[in-house]
């Protein structure tokens, strides 16, 4: 009977087990097919990704093989799968509108030196969609017309709403200045423009042909511009400044007087009178921006955006000076929209090669801001203005302009245009004329005025510039030669006039003279 009872339970608990068995194969069989459509689904899936994939690959023929973007740097194909932002211009980073944008404050001396400024700030403000604001800078322009308000003001600093970072000021007008600011370490970072004729000499032509002796008077402005201009014409025609008198206003009372005029509007001087202008000495007075050494290490990235957005605001300006004109005169205290038209007249805004031909980093040009600057402490020294000797570095640095440079290449130096004369027109008039005094040409003083002859030709960048050497025709071509190939002047520009011959038997009643350098007239 027990042996029953066993035998059957392990029959039943059998039939239980292969019951379950089939249950589950049937639920097997049941589930199968819902799997392998999932597993095709996501095939399906993967293979749409992979030709999207191929199709913007298609779609975009500048990535290259190696997985990188073209102007960009490669990628890494194992990197995130997120597609990299498209590359921007290096001159043009984005801007965060929640950051606070870095604020400078740029004063000049005239208001027609800020056109360029003021037309890519859309006013003497920050403009929200100005130039300026695109590339994340705020920039507040101020005009003054005392060279003591620019001292003042860069004393202050551009943390105080009446100081500023940035002065834009004639080199004459910063030499004069330095001495006052040589605490602040002021450096000259950019040529903004060039006088053209806003600096006038008037009075009797002849002083600078035949120099009278003894005192002569000049009457201007000490430290600006046009005073500076008729000492370096003085010195050129022989007359020292130690023997030149400067007399503040007035006009020449008595005979050899010179009057030294900055020249704001036309027909401000009868032609008649005018003796010298930077209209023909076109490179003589630059005007620069300067910044406190302080600014220039702690903000050169802002100087170099700052200086971008005004060379393209320069640019604006010679293809729209009306426009800017306006948007000057919109201002409180501005002059009339016609007479800031006329005062642009004037100014040569420079581009970015002719600031850094000035800077000395750019073409052969023998007008650069460190003789410039010399020639200028020394005038200014001589006639009593300044008490100390230069600086012992020229207060000038290169790196802004170098960093636009780099960024944007200036491209080749223009070459001096080559001067032909209608052989029956009249010969132009002379400006000045330069003496070497001494019975022959040394070979030192050779050496010196070819140095002399080419920066005559650059500041004179129109006029013909004639030498002569009386007892040798051969030094006479040397030193035309070698200042046509040494600075790159143009066919025409330094040519060579034979000495008249001496009478036999005769002694000369002038000075030994052992050359001459005739500087014409541009017409």
């Amino acid at each position: 009977m027990r042996r029953t009872i066993v035998f059957l339970s392990l029959l039943g608990m059998l039939g239980t087990v292969a019951g379950m068995g089939a249950l589950r194969e049937r639920e097997l069989l049941q589930a199968e097919p819902p799997a392998v459509e999932s597993a095709s689904t996501e095939a399906g899936a993967v293979s749409g990704s992979v030709g999207e994939a191929e199709a913007g690959a298609a779609a975009r023929p500048e990535a290259k093989a190696g997985g990188g973007v073209e102007g960009g740097a490669g990628i890494d194909a194992g990197a995130g799968t997120e597609a990299p932002a498209p590359a921007t211009e290096p001159s043009t980073p984005p801007v965060d509108p929640e950051v606070p944008r870095p604020h400078l404050r740029v004063v000049a001396l005239g208001w027609e030196v800020l056109a360029p400024g003021v037309l890519a700030n859309d006013g003497m403000e920050p403009g929200q969609d100005s130039a300026f604001a695109a590339v994340g800078l705020d920039v507040s322009f101020s005009s003054v017309v005392d060279a003591e308000e620019i001292e003042i003001r860069l004393g202050r600093g551009g943390a105080d709403e009446r100081g500023a970072d940035v002065a834009l000021v004639p080199l004459p007008a910063f030499v004069a200045s330095y001495e006052r600011l040589r605490a602040l370490s002021p450096q000259v970072f950019h040529v903004v423009a060039w006088s053209r004729g806003r600096d006038v000499l008037v009075g009797e032509g002849e002083v600078l042909q035949q120099p009278p002796r003894g005192e002569l008077r000049l009457h201007g402005e000490p430290g600006s511009s046009s005073v500076l201009l008729g000492l370096f014409a003085l010195e050129q025609a022989g007359v020292s400044p130690s023997r030149v008198r400067l007399v503040e206003g007035g006009s020449p009372g008595r005979r050899h007087g010179l009057q030294a005029v900055e020249r704001r509007k036309s027909r401000e001087i009868d032609a008649r009178d005018l003796v010298l202008s930077t209209a023909e000495a076109t490179h003589l007075v630059p005007v620069v921006a300067v910044a406190p050494a302080g600014v220039v290490a702690r903000r050169e990235a802002d100087l170099v955006t700052w200086s971008r957005v005004w060379l393209d605001g320069a640019t604006t300006l010679g293809g729209d000076p009306a426009a800017a004109a306006r948007t000057l005169a919109s201002e409180s205290g501005a002059p009339e929209a016609v007479d800031l038209i006329d005062g642009l007249g004037w100014l040569d805004f420079t581009d970015l090669h002719g600031a850094a031909q000035a800077a000395g980093l750019s073409g052969r040009g023998a007008v650069e801001l460190d003789g410039l600057f010399h020639r200028t402490w020394s005038l200014w020294r001589d006639v009593g203005l300044l008490t100390t000797p230069p600086p012992e570095h020229v207060p000038l640095t290169a790196i802004v302009i170098a960093d636009l440079a780099r960024e944007v290449p200036p491209g080749p130096a223009p070459v001096s245009p080559a001067i032909h004369r209608d052989p029956s027109g009249d010969e132009p008039g002379v400006l000045l004329t330069h003496t070497v005094s001494g019975r022959r040409l040394s070979a030192a003083a050779e050496s010196r005025l070819v140095a002399e002859v080419g920066f005559l030709a650059g500041v004179f960048s129109r006029s013909t510039i004639e030498v002569t050497v009386p007892r040798s025709s051969e030094a006479a071509d040397r030193v035309a030669t070698h200042a046509s190939e040494r600075f790159g002047l143009g066919e025409g520009r330094v040519v060579v006039v034979p000495a008249e011959p001496e009478p036999k038997g005769t002694r000369p009643k002038k000075p030994r003279v052992a050359a001459t350098v005739v500087v014409r007239d541009a017409r």
